[in-house]
């Protein structure tokens, strides 16, 4: 939810529609790169973009066992 939230906060701030439905289909790199993409070059709007994530990966932290072909699966998005 950070994330998808601070994506929500920028489309307003910058008066840019905000979908929903749009965003429930959208990876991590694919949602990072969206939120970079309002002011890449600005360093007080990266640093918020950075706080979302780490507040997404605190969110998402734990441990899980299953057989490997299942964990080692990865979303490849956004700009490597």
């Amino acid at each position: 939810r950070p994330l998808t939230d601070l994506l929500q906060q920028l489309c307003h701030e910058h008066n840019k529609p905000y979908k929903a439905d749009d965003v429930k289909g959208m990876g991590f790199g694919e949602l990072r790169d969206a939120l970079l993409a309002f002011a890449p070059l600005n360093i007080e709007h990266v640093k918020r973009c950075n706080q979302a994530e780490a507040e997404f990966w605190k969110k998402n932290e734990g441990y899980q066992t299953k057989p490997s072909d299942q964990l080692l699966q990865f979303d490849c998005g956004g700009q490597q």
